[in-house]
């Protein structure tokens, strides 16, 4: 009887730590969840903040030639002499 009533505890034991184990991991499954899904919002917003970047990229590509247009308009003007 003492033989058996050791096994069962062991048995009992060892469903103990499979539970624990078995809720651990569960738990580490809602992190890893959660993680994803805010490296996906992360990346998301990187995309985002690429094309908001490239934008303006654009727009100053575009200011800048304007500006050296005009530049070089405003002093050729300056060098032309009156004839």
């Amino acid at each position: 009887m003492t033989q058996e009533r050791q096994s069962l505890r062991l048995a009992q034991s060892q469903l103990r730590e499979a539970l624990e184990e078995s809720r651990d991991q569960e738990a580490h499954e809602k992190q890893l969840k959660a993680t994803e899904e805010r490296v996906e919002e992360v990346e998301m917003t990187l995309k985002n903040m690429e094309v908001l970047l490239q934008e303006k990229v654009g727009e100053l590509k575009e200011q800048f030639e304007k500006s050296t247009h005009q530049i070089c308009c405003s002093r050729s003007s300056m060098w032309k002499m009156p004839t």
